[in-house]
């Protein structure tokens, strides 16, 4: 049966049989796009060693880019070394972007500290996060800007579309910092390469080092780990050290100086006489390649797997929308919005009466198999999920038939469910294909062969080009729990040789036998399509657990000197609550059905039982985020669970 042949008006039989044909197709593409090598079949972009002919061994821009700032000149003096003389702070945060400065307002809101107490340590040249690392043409925030913006109420600011530029998401995060008196607290271009638990002073001692070639160190009373977890670019290993004679460089590493153009007005005049290949059709890849094709001589798209496109229909955000509508609800109104919009996603019963955002995201009716629901665990969920993502995937596939090539149209028509994959959205892609001077090429599901002194070979061809850009993604994990920044708790003990046999927390945001550690999940806690949600709540949370632990400090009036504090949560807290999650995590079996994709660690399926028991525990919470959160709030409300959970130690 061909699974394009049905409509959603028909017959429940014909549903059925449809829903089959689907699976069937499904499983066929999958199959063919599994690689043996899984996630290790990629490698990290600054492991690659491509070799070209403006760079020699390194990848065109990134150096460049990682020592300044964009916009900032090339040639940038060195900061002088007594800006790096060690200090000791209450708070050290690593990472300047959404989840960084959520924590950092969320404890100066709950008066535990002031802004000159707490230091930003960050990677990129100011704050923002992958909002500043990210600067390619097309950039924009998949999210509603309503609910993705943090903090719009504490700002007053109003978003000026309903889907924002990554130029705005990165001088929104300036703004709050600005307004929260942070921009001062921060040091930029440096990263934190260890963290050492010192258990005599009750400090963190941070050894830390600057692009620009100084090392040093600081202590801090409390860490937060805002280190996000898709920054890492990574690229196919099977064109690792690769030597290309044409100009190469990734999405995430934008060289605007070969372009043309700047972030703020993408006019790439520079490519039109140049012959560009694009790597990859994910979310990126589908903002970038209209733009690239306004302005290429000719322009080559490698896909491995299409993306599922749906219409972004962006609009302005005028002022009578905004005062009349968006602020409806009153005071609270953005986190109504945000749980209004968690529910949609996480199949909620009853449903919400009303969709806030209204959007493609809140069309897709299955993707409660990748987030949560509190009904994922229900008998028949699957199969409901399958038959309601049908008619919701052959909606998008028909948006394909707008391209006029029919090869062309059906290579871009995703065969996966709905919640496999990220969604895309966009008015310009897939029409952009009807352009004459865009070819889309197919690699069979396999990606790639290589690439050549002169492009890019796939399927016994190989295609002459002048540039290659990598969109092909960022490495899963994040720096603390990839090795990449060493962690050393009590004793000794790393934090990836405690979390070796299987990660444990205590509501996703702490870990025994790290002290006064603290991270904003994503293990054990909720999941949802507007990650500042979640790093909001996880925020309060960890700010008023610090507050209620810093109130220990007065426990003891007969002890004025009394100073120093420690918590951690009770082993048997730790193990409660992994439990918890690991019980809940089969809520996440549709993700066994998906094309492979980093939702699913490139489509391994843990076979044995230690693997599967791993699994179990590194997942999200699931019952949804909605409920994670009600969860985590009924225990702040509870003395006696506070007290159960937490080891709160004092020291002089």
């Amino acid at each position: 049966m061909d699974p394009t042949a049905h409509t959603a008006s028909g017959s429940a039989g014909e549903t059925q049989a449809h829903v089959q044909a689907l699976r069937q197709k499904y499983y066929q593409e999958r199959h063919k796009r599994l690689h043996r090598d899984g996630k290790n079949q990629y490698v990290e972009l600054n492991e690659a060693h491509i070799k070209t002919a403006s760079d020699g061994p390194s990848i065109p821009s990134t150096q460049r880019h990682d020592v300044r700032g964009p916009g900032q000149p090339i040639h940038q003096a060195p900061e002088h070394p007594r800006c790096f003389q060690p200090k000791t702070y209450r708070v050290l945060i690593i990472g300047a972007g959404f989840g960084g400065l959520l924590f950092a307002v969320r404890l100066l809101q709950a008066w535990f500290c002031i802004p000159t107490e707490i230091i930003f340590v960050d990677n990129a040249g100011g704050f923002g996060g992958v909002w500043y690392s990210n600067q390619y043409p097309g950039l924009m925030c998949d999210t509603e800007s309503y609910i993705y913006l943090p903090l719009l109420e504490e700002t007053g600011y109003r978003p000026t579309h309903k889907y924002v530029s990554g130029g705005e998401l990165k001088d929104y995060a300036r703004h709050i910092a600005k307004m929260f008196h942070l921009e001062s607290s921060a040091r930029f271009r440096t990263f934190v390469t260890a963290l050492r638990w010192d258990e005599e002073k009750v400090v963190w001692k941070a050894s830390l080092y600057s692009k620009l070639g100084f090392q040093t160190s600081l202590d801090a009373s409390y860490v937060y780990m805002a280190t996000g977890m898709l920054n890492i670019p990574k690229v196919p290993r099977a064109i690792a050290g690769a030597s290309f004679n044409g100009h190469l460089f990734h999405s995430s590493r934008w060289d605007y100086e070969y372009t043309g153009g700047s972030p703020n007005n993408p006019v790439m005049n520079k490519l039109k006489d140049k012959i560009v290949g694009v790597v990859g059709t994910g979310p990126t890849a589908v903002q970038i390649i209209p733009q690239l094709a306004k302005y290429a001589k000719k322009l080559y798209v490698f896909q491995r797997t299409p993306s599922a496109v749906a219409p972004r229909n962006n609009s302005l955000t005028s002022v009578r929308l905004w005062e009349e509508t968006i602020q409806l609800q009153g005071p609270g109104w953005q986190r109504v919005r945000m749980e209004n919009f968690n529910a949609f996603l996480s199949s909620e019963v009853p449903v919400p009466c009303v969709d806030f955002v209204y959007d493609g995201w809140t069309s897709i009716p299955s993707y409660s198999c990748l987030v949560g629901g509190p009904y994922n665990l229900a008998p028949g969920y699957v199969g409901r999920m399958q038959e309601l993502d049908a008619v919701h995937m052959d909606q998008i596939r028909h948006r394909v038939n707008v391209v006029s090539n029919g090869q062309t149209r059906n290579a871009l028509k995703p065969w996966y469910y709905g919640w496999c994959k990220p969604p895309c959205f966009s008015d310009e892609y897939p029409a952009v294909f009807n352009r004459p001077n865009v070819t889309l090429v197919g690699t069979r599901g396999k990606g790639i062969d290589g690439i050549t002194k002169k492009g890019v070979s796939t399927g016994n061809r190989e295609y002459e080009l002048d540039t290659i850009i990598l969109c092909t993604g960022y490495q899963t994990g994040s720096s603390f729990d990839n090795g990449k920044l060493v962690i050393i708790g009590r004793d000794g003990v790393t934090l990836q040789q405690k979390w070796r046999n299987g990660i444990s927390t205590l509501h996703g945001v702490m870990t025994n036998g790290f002290p006064n550690l603290f991270f904003p999940g994503p293990y054990q806690a909720g999941a949802t399509g507007n990650q500042t949600y979640v790093l909001d709540q996880l925020a309060r949370h960890v700010a008023f657990i610090i507050a209620h632990v810093d109130r220990r400090r007065y426990a003891i009036p007969d002890e004025p000197a009394f100073r120093k504090v420690f918590v951690e949560p009770t082993f048997n807290a730790e193990a409660a609550w992994t439990t918890q999650v690991a019980m809940r995590s089969g809520a996440f079996q549709a993700l066994n059905y998906c094309t492979p994709g980093y939702f699913n660690q490139e489509g391994a399926i843990p076979t044995t039982s230690e693997a599967q028991q791993m699994a179990a525990q590194a997942g999200s919470w699931g019952g949804g985020v909605n409920e994670f959160v009600r969860v985590i709030e009924a225990w702040r409300e509870s003395i006696h669970a506070i007290v159960e959970d937490l080891s709160i130690n004092c020291r002089n």
